[in-house]
């Protein structure tokens, strides 16, 4: 059977973007339910998906999260692209569930989205951002990322902070929260807050540490250096005003991890582009890694004041990525 949400409660016929960030906001509350189910039973079944030695675990969490939000987009969404952080999950035939957003529904499209066709768009998708944090029991730092790219460049995104507030053991959704955003429509599940004045806190990487990413961060001549883990976690410190930038001066990053947040930081006023000021291209074809890192920037001032400090030899580096 297949749930296409068609109308939102006064019965109108909703544009195919508000229906799929809807499903998205939805699926995403439900993944977080599994991530928090599958950590208190303690039993996360953990593999490791490298073949070099490197720590890049995968647990039953991930698994069943991706199987989760790939089936329902699948089902309810067929002409979609999706690309998932997880290979080889089998996805799930007979889901009969049906997860949505109200809020979502009940916004009024632009005519942009009006015209956007399901065809058009395509889902990044990290069932859980921060695995080796939630193998530690770090769950603060996870996050479900579902970011969408219309026309290449990000147009929606969700992430949702599944132990934000939760209570061990609670079998409802009311635990955790999500934060959305749609290009032209606003923002929610958040309050955006401004960093504070007179200083430069800057968010980095806890677990791609080296040379090049200690000299980038020193550079910006930051008053508070915050080494955080999770890609959703830090874009949040920014979202939130705790944090004026973060800055990923690796490859590390995925196309997976920066799409939605991303989309939600820009529709807030922010600005994200790669180490050399340029945008990310998230169309489903191009490869998922963020070879050339990211600056995530709470306003295109501070972009621009970060971008003009980094060091030449740094840029250097990423130059030929």
């Amino acid at each position: 059977m297949r749930y296409v949400y068609m109308m939102n409660k006064e019965g109108i016929d909703m544009p195919v973007i508000l229906r799929l960030i809807s499903s998205c906001v939805g699926i995403s509350k439900e993944a977080g339910k599994i991530i928090r189910d599958i950590m208190y039973k303690g039993e996360l079944g953990v593999i490791q998906k490298g073949t070099g030695g490197e720590n890049d675990p995968q647990t039953e969490a991930d698994r069943q999260a991706q199987k989760l939000i790939i089936s329902v987009l699948t089902r309810d969404f067929p002409k979609l692209k999706i690309v998932g952080e997880e290979d080889d999950i089998k996805l799930e035939p007979n889901l009969t569930g049906n997860w949505i957003s109200e809020e979502i529904l009940s916004l009024k499209p632009t005519p942009e989205l009006e015209t956007i066709k399901e065809e058009e768009l395509t889902v990044w998708v990290d069932p859980l951002d921060g695995t080796t944090e939630f193998t530690w029991g770090a769950v603060d730092h996870v996050t479900v990322l579902i970011g969408v790219a219309y026309k290449d460049r990000p147009i929606g995104g969700v992430i949702h902070q599944p132990f934000y507030k939760a209570i061990k053991g609670d079998p409802n959704l009311s635990a955790g929260r999500t934060l959305w955003a749609i290009r032209g429509l606003g923002y929610g599940g958040f309050e955006a807050k401004s960093p504070p004045e007179n200083e430069l806190i800057i968010a980095g990487t806890k677990s791609h540490k080296s040379v090049t990413t200690q000299k980038a961060l020193e550079s910006t001549g930051a008053t508070t250096l915050i080494s955080h883990s999770g890609a959703g976690a830090k874009a949040m410190l920014v979202l939130e005003g705790k944090a004026h930038c973060y800055l990923h001066a690796s490859p590390g990053l995925k196309r997976w991890d920066t799409c939605a947040p991303e989309a939600i930081l820009t529709e807030i006023g922010g600005k994200v582009t790669d180490i050399l000021g340029d945008p990310y291209n998230y169309a489903a074809s191009v490869h998922p890694m963020c070879s050339r890192g990211a600056i995530l920037a709470h306003t295109p001032t501070i972009h621009a004041s970060i971008l003009s400090k980094l060091p030449d030899d740094v840029k250097d580096i990423f130059r030929n990525k």
